[in-house]
C-alpha cells in the first residue's frame, strides 16, 4: 500500500501544525509562595541584581495585586501573539479571548514577580508578558507585569528586570511579542 508524502498530508491538515505544537506546550512549573508582600517581592529581586522598575514597585503595592493564600504550583506556557490570535497584531481582549477559546487561564498577576525571581537563566534580549488581569496605576492605566532581559542603553550590557506593559483598549501587541498563560487544569 502506498502513503502519500508527508507534505502532501500537511496540506490537508485543517489547522496550520505550528500552532497545534504550540498549544498547550508546557514551558515551566511556577511555585507560587505565600507570607510575601508586594515589598517583599520588590526586595528579593533587587537582592539577586535584578531591577524593578518603578511602575512595577507601584503595582506590587496597589489593592489590585492580589497574592495567593496557599502555596500553589503552576505549570505555564509561552505563546507569540501570531500563534494565539493568528494574526500581526492584536489587543488585549483578543488575546485574552482567543486564549480562553483554545483553554489557557489567565495567571495571578503574583505569577510576574514569582517569574522574574525564579526564571534567572531569561536569554538576551527576550520578553514575555503575563497573561493576567491588568492592575491600574496611579493614574488609571491599566498594566501588565512582564519579565525582560534587556540590553541597557544598546551596549550590550543586559538586566535584567520586572516591568509593566501598557494594556489600554487602543494598545496593539505585536504578532511576534509573547505572552505567559496558564496550562489548562487537568
Amino acid at each position: 500500500m502506498e502513503h502519500e508524502p508527508i507534505e502532501q498530508n500537511l496540506e490537508k491538515t485543517e489547522y496550520p501544525i505550528e500552532r497545534e505544537v504550540a498549544m498547550f506546550k508546557p514551558w515551566r512549573q511556577l511555585k507560587l509562595r505565600v507570607g510575601v508582600s508586594g515589598d517583599g517581592f520588590i526586595q528579593a529581586i533587587q537582592d539577586k541584581g535584578m531591577q524593578v522598575h518603578p511602575y512595577s514597585q507601584e503595582s506590587m503595592k496597589s489593592e489590585d495585586f492580589i497574592l495567593v493564600d496557599q502555596e500553589t504550583e503552576l505549570a505555564l506556557t509561552v505563546i507569540s501573539v501570531k500563534e494565539l490570535t493568528g494574526n500581526d497584531q492584536a489587543s488585549l481582549e483578543e488575546i485574552i479571548d482567543e486564549a480562553k477559546k483554545k483553554g489557557y487561564q489567565l495567571c495571578p498577576n503574583q505569577v510576574g514577580p514569582e517569574s522574574r525571581l525564579q526564571y534567572e537563566d531569561q536569554p538576551k534580549g527576550e520578553e514575555l508578558i503575563i497573561g493576567m488581569k491588568p492592575i491600574r496605576n496611579p493614574d488609571g492605566i491599566a498594566e501588565l507585569f512582564a519579565i525582560e532581559n534587556t540590553n541597557v542603553g544598546g551596549k550590550g550590557e543586559y538586566r535584567k528586570l520586572l516591568l509593566n506593559e501598557e494594556c489600554g483598549s487602543d494598545r496593539l501587541f505585536n504578532g511576534w511579542q509573547k505572552f505567559i498563560f496558564l496550562l489548562p487544569s487537568k
